[in-house]
């Protein structure tokens, strides 16, 4: 369009540029677009004219946009600069939780490890621990977990915190990552949530609400080619996330919607419609009161289940005291004492289990922990029918009561055997992306008798252990005194195999893996060997946080 032309349409009357501007013609659309300009400057332009300038300009802003490159990431945008600061400390510090997590040898297929290190999951985080909706956002169940949500994070954030500014973009990722938590333990019962996608889920939905605020026009980029690849990635990421097993759609959801929700406020920023510190302020406060209300109102089935099998154990430990006690040497004085004791502390106790039990089976678990809770049950029925035969045996001591006691032992035995084979299967406990767990209980709980050494130490032992080895055991534990300070407890498993005797120690804080402590254990059981027990033994050492295993010698 020339110069000369620009000067000829200010000559126009007001007739002539509307027949320019319908003429398709003669005219082109930049030449039609400057005769209804030239209209709307004199007041002249038509609602119908008006609307066909609108639909002029923005095929015009169309062409424009199509000329402009598609966004690529280039190596500057792996560098922290003045104006894009946090994409790339967010992509490091990552990328270093991950390499720590591998350098520490941590199985991170595992749940129980990543739950340690902050993993989002409902039953711990409503219970006070609110910092895992943060800490989860940092951590990941793999190396492809990690490397797709670290390219989505540097895609999208080399765009969006160079048009909203690294304050507005840190804001925006962990809003929309807590957002995610949130949304995630809302949904889910036993799922450990872990990952950044949530808050990168965030990230795109801020971009695509600015954009359609014409927020884009600070890009050098084709908007459009952008719009396109952002509603590409979501329209094949948030379908998929409900077809296939170990993704977090609750999490990816949440967190576009919190985007969505920030870009809406942010476009009014950069408009100049608001100031930030408002915005800030009024979008923390709303979700603060939404977040408090969720988190007051979810069920703790998994919680009430942990608190359930703590109170199971702590009534078993009280009321196992009567099988150490022989009954035989108890004197006619002392029988009425020891009947009110074994009612009290014996059989009320198992009554208690079986009732705790039973309620907390009317909550909806999984068929695993399910099954659990019955045999647990069953167990508490048989072991109220020993306590019962023990008062009888004190009563009657006959032949044909001792021998009711040994069956209903047997029976015991049994039962701890399923437990324990139960106990090694899968259950639906999940991390959010692609890995299961087990849920596991203490292991003594599974333990027939126990023996306390001292107000630290116990040996739990199975029934066909002669007593006199498990007084050997005592005496050569107690010979580990002051070697482990009185707050750290150390319990002892003794089993009787068909070969071999095995000696577990659940030791706490990774005292085990201390040289010296490991040694002094291995000459204790060596002691042991040298006091009077020929079968061969087995030293295994266990982490009682999360059951690990390492058999030191044999």
């Amino acid at each position: 369009m020339t110069k000369n032309f620009q000067e000829t349409i200010k000559q126009k009357t007001d007739a002539e540029l509307e027949i320019i501007s319908k003429d398709y013609v003669f005219y082109s659309e930049e030449e039609r677009l400057l005769a209804l300009n030239e209209l709307e400057e004199r007041g002249k332009l038509s609602k119908k004219l008006s609307e066909e300038k609108k639909d002029l300009e923005y095929e015009k802003e169309i062409e424009e946009d199509a000329k402009k490159p598609n966004h690529t990431i280039s190596f500057k945008d792996l560098l922290p600069q003045k104006t894009y600061f946090f994409t790339p400390i967010l992509l490091y510090a990552n990328i270093l939780i991950f390499s720590t997590m591998i350098l520490f040898g941590l199985n991170l297929s595992e749940p129980s490890i990543l739950i340690q290190w902050g993993g989002n999951i409902r039953h711990l985080t409503i219970s006070g621990q609110i910092w895992r909706l943060f800490t989860a956002l940092f951590l990941h169940a793999g190396i492809l977990h990690l490397v797709f949500n670290m390219y989505a994070l540097l895609y999208v954030g080399s765009i969006l915190e160079k048009i909203i500014g690294k304050k507005l973009f840190i804001f925006a990722y962990l809003f929309s990552g807590i957002g995610a938590s949130v949304s995630s333990l809302m949904i889910h019962e036993n799922i450990v949530s872990v990952g950044a996608s949530g808050a990168i889920f965030g990230l795109f939905g801020v971009l695509l609400s600015i954009l359609s605020e014409k927020g884009g026009k600070l890009l050098n980029i084709s908007v459009n080619k952008l719009i396109l690849n952002c509603s590409i990635f979501l329209v094949y990421s948030i379908p998929a996330g409900f077809t296939k097993s170990g993704i977090d759609n609750a999490a990816h959801i949440g967190g576009l919607f919190s985007g969505v929700i920030v870009g809406l406020f942010y476009s009014l920023i950069i408009n100049h419609k608001l100031r930030p510190t408002p915005i800030f302020i009024t979008i923390s406060l709303i979700f603060g009161i939404f977040s408090t209300i969720i988190m007051t109102n979810v069920s703790d089935k998994i919680g009430e289940y942990d608190r359930a099998m703590k109170q199971f154990l702590s009534n078993e430990q009280k009321a196992l005291w009567m099988y150490r006690v022989n009954m035989d040497t108890i004197s006619v004085s002392q029988l009425s004492y020891y009947k009110d004791k074994i009612k009290e502390e014996g059989i009320d106790i198992w009554v208690e289990n079986k009732e705790l039990l039973e309620k907390i089976k009317q909550n909806d678990y999984p068929k695993q922990l399910v099954a659990q809770i019955d045999m647990l049950i069953d167990y508490a029925i048989v072991r109220k029918k020993s306590c019962e035969l023990i008062l009888e045996l004190l009563g009657n001591n006959s032949l044909e009561i001792r021998q009711k006691l040994v069956e209903t032992n047997v029976q015991i035995e049994n039962k701890l055997k399923k437990l324990r084979e139960l106990n090694n299967e899968n259950t639906d406990f999940e991390i959010s992306e692609n890995n299961h767990s087990n849920h596991q209980i203490y292991e003594p709980l599974f333990h027939l008798q126990a023996y306390q050494i001292n107000d630290f130490h116990t040996i739990f032992y199975n029934p066909n252990m002669p007593v006199e080895e498990v007084i050997i055991v005592g005496n050569a534990i107690k010979r580990l005194k002051g070697y482990f300070p009185e707050n750290r407890r150390i319990d002892i498993v003794f089993l009787n195999n068909d070969n071999n005797y095995s000696i577990k120690f659940f030791v706490s804080n990774n005292l085990w893996k201390e040289p010296v402590i490991l040694d002094r254990l291995k000459s204790t059981i060596e002691y042991i060997k040298n006091s009077g027990i020929e079968k061969p033994i087995n030293m295994i050492l266990i982490d009682n946080q999360t059951y690990e295993e390492t058999q030191i010698m044999n």
